[in-house]
């Protein structure tokens, strides 16, 4: 049988886990709060009727609903959830009237997907027993670094690479494709659920180090201090759940530098969520700075070179774990 633990995961800055869909202006009402519209009851409405052919030649366009010629009334008695408008966002909301990018639900309801987890435990993991190995067999590990730039050839490397990374997480040599999924080594529950109400805000987040300088994007964001309950289960891995979140803690602070995080602190286990490059990528960027090798990776996968910031100062998607 698995050995199973619970554990709580606080946030301790805004994260969003996309769900893969925005709000276009046409959606939503904005006054002290943020309201998505529950557009199914609206055009169910028989008082929303007259209004139908001018909603669809506007929306078209993106307009907001807020400015067309529909009564405040009939719309606010079909608010689907309201949330918070962060400072952050106030403003641009109000003067701008752009998509929203929605954060993920279930029966309306948010939560933290177990993959989401999985992805950011198995970075930390990559970067670990690799730079592990490298102590003993450090030309082992560098020589996956030195990669022709034929792009076929990349992705052999990389892929030699990311096998011998599973095996070491798994203990096992990977052979078969199917035994890549890191399912096999790790079951992470979807965590418990809260209310939109209860545990979002509207954020606005500048993407900071693009080549305009300066993206906003209008986002859900998942409240700081908000806690969320999930389980996680051990099957094949040669590591105990503390060992886990250690590394994890690990590899986050180690990130945290990199960054020159300015967020809140915590004493607790740390991780990053719903941002950043993919796992490999990310393991492998830390990875070759600590193995001075950081010109060498960049001929594997470009390193991110763009931070979303909240107010154009905290960044997102960082919580912390512990045990129950």
């Amino acid at each position: 049988m698995p050995f199973s633990n619970s554990i709580i995961l606080k946030t301790l800055t805004p994260v969003h886990i996309g769900s893969g869909d925005e709000l276009s202006p046409n959606e939503y009402l904005v006054d002290n709060r943020f309201h998505r519209l529950n557009m199914r009851s609206l055009f169910e409405d028989t008082l929303f009727v007259p209004y139908i052919n001018d909603f669809i030649t506007l929306g078209s366009q993106q307009r907001y609903i807020g400015d067309m010629n529909i009564k405040k009334e009939l719309l606010k008695k079909h608010i689907l959830y309201s949330i918070n408008i962060d400072v952050s966002a106030n403003d641009y909301i109000i003067n701008h009237k752009t998509n929203v990018k929605t954060f993920i639900k279930t029966t309306g309801k948010v939560f933290i997907p177990g993959s989401s987890i999985k992805g950011s435990i198995l970075s930390a993991l990559i970067w670990y027993v690799l730079l592990e190995k490298a102590k003993g067999e450090k030309n082992k590990i560098k020589e996956f670094f030195y990669i022709d730039r034929d792009r076929d050839i990349q992705r052999k490397k990389s892929g030699e690479l990311f096998d011998l990374a599973l095996s070491l997480i798994s203990g096992e040599i990977i052979s078969d494709v199917s035994n890549k999924r890191f399912l096999h080594w790790l079951d992470i529950s979807d965590s418990d659920t809260l209310s939109p109400e209860q545990s979002l805000n509207l954020s606005l987040a500048q993407v900071i180090g693009s080549r305009k300088n300066i993206l906003p994007i209008l986002y859900e964001t998942l409240i700081p201090n908000d806690t969320f309950k999930l389980t996680v289960g051990l099957k094949k891995i040669k590591f105990t759940m503390k060992d886990i979140l250690d590394i994890t803690d690990q590899f986050y602070r180690r990130i945290m530098k990199v960054i020159d995080y300015k967020g809140p602190q915590s004493s607790g286990f740390i991780a990053r969520l719903g941002q950043g490059s993919s796992a490999f990528s990310t393991s492998l960027l830390i990875l070759a700075q600590d193995l001075n090798m950081e010109n060498e990776y960049s001929h594997i996968v470009k390193p991110p070179s763009t931070q979303k910031l909240i107010g154009n100062q905290i960044p997102m998607g960082w919580v912390e774990c512990k045990f129950i």
